[in-house]
């Protein structure tokens, strides 16, 4: 048998038939995880859901097949290469009458990871897997701003209107790409796909490294936590950092080991390379102060305070206009690029 699921998982190009093995040592903890966690489906969609509630109600089963309940289960979820594997047919256009217990378990689990990771699911009490709607503005200040905001981003705020617009500028687009397609020598269709070619590497300015040189020979060197240092004296924003509870911080050298724990992470190093290089204060102050004192809602609040700072000068207009940003998806090292460019500003 083993034999036959190798040859049909290698001519299928499907590895879904080898994942009982592997998943079988962990059923009883993945259950356990599934009567202490309570997963919930964030849109309209309980496919899921009522999946993992016919999937409890048969979790001692020892069966190798598991008829389905009237009404019953929406299985379209399942995706196609599991099909088969779960039901015994190719055909999906009809509901099966049952389903290989092993393969609907491993399916299902896939499933929910796959879910958790989109946001699809969510699970009650957790950060990480937390219902992303609860974290949406309210509908009252919603009510209150969306106008302003449609006026900001250019784009009508009435749904009829926002889909037509949308529309019509897709449409456009769709129709300016086609018209110029015949003479684009980036992209060419190859058996219905579209494929890029390389890209020719621009020649290099021939002033290229006498700029570069002149650059390197008028900028002063500027140590980062002199950066750090300056910066925390002009707008002191340290003071968005202090306990999760609100209260004041009752520490020693509060400012100094708050900027120390920003070039700690700001820069990547780790609390055990900093307490080596810097010698102030050991790894498990530095570490203590990031998970006590710093969250994401005060890193946010200082880097307005940089930005709105870095602002009031000439330097921002020169390197461009202002209406496109860019994220790097870092958590803990925003900080001090904003530093550097307000450093650079003065």
């Amino acid at each position: 048998m083993d034999d036959c699921f190798a040859y049909t998982a290698y001519a299928e190009n499907n590895y879904f038939p080898f994942l009982w093995r592997f998943y079988k040592s962990h059923r009883q903890t993945l259950f356990g995880l599934l009567d202490q966690l309570r997963l919930v489906s964030t849109s309209q969609d309980t496919a899921v859901e009522e999946a993992l509630t016919f999937l409890r109600r048969h979790r001692t089963e020892k069966r190798d097949w598991l008829d389905l309940p009237t009404p019953p289960l929406d299985l379209t979820w399942v995706p196609d290469k599991w099909w088969k594997l779960l039901t015994g047919t190719s055909s999906r256009t009809r509901t099966p009458p049952r389903v290989a217990r092993r393969h609907f378990e491993v399916c299902v689990f896939s499933q929910v990871m796959t879910e958790l990771l989109s946001g699809d699911l969510c699970i009650e009490g957790s950060a990480q897997f937390a219902d992303y709607r609860a974290q949406l503005i309210p509908w009252e200040d919603y009510t209150r701003t969306v106008a302003a905001y449609g006026v900001q981003v250019g784009l009508p705020v009435e749904s009829p209107a926002f889909v037509h617009q949308m529309r019509t500028e897709l449409e456009d687009l769709a129709a300016a790409v086609d018209v110029n397609f015949p003479t684009n020598t980036a992209v060419r269709i190859v058996d219905g796909e579209p494929v890029l070619r390389r890209l020719t590497k621009r020649p290099t300015p021939g002033m290229l490294k006498t700029v570069e040189r002149l650059i390197a020979a008028r900028l002063e060197p500027v140590n980062i936590l002199d950066i750090l240092t300056d910066t925390e004296n002009w707008l002191h924003w340290t003071r968005f950092f202090g306990p999760l509870s609100g209260q004041e911080a009752r520490l020693e050298a509060a400012r100094a080991r708050y900027v120390t724990t920003a070039f700690c992470y700001g820069c990547n190093l780790g609390p055990t390379q900093t307490a080596q290089a810097l010698q102030t204060f050991d790894r498990r102050q530095i570490a203590w102060i990031d998970q006590h004192h710093i969250t994401e809602e005060k890193l946010d609040a200082a880097i307005t305070t940089m930005i709105n700072a870095y602002n009031r000068f000439t330097l921002p207009k020169l390197w461009g206009s202002g209406k496109h940003a860019s994220a790097d998806g870092l958590r803990r090292c925003r900080l001090l690029p904003r530093l550097g460019h307000l450093y650079r500003a003065v």
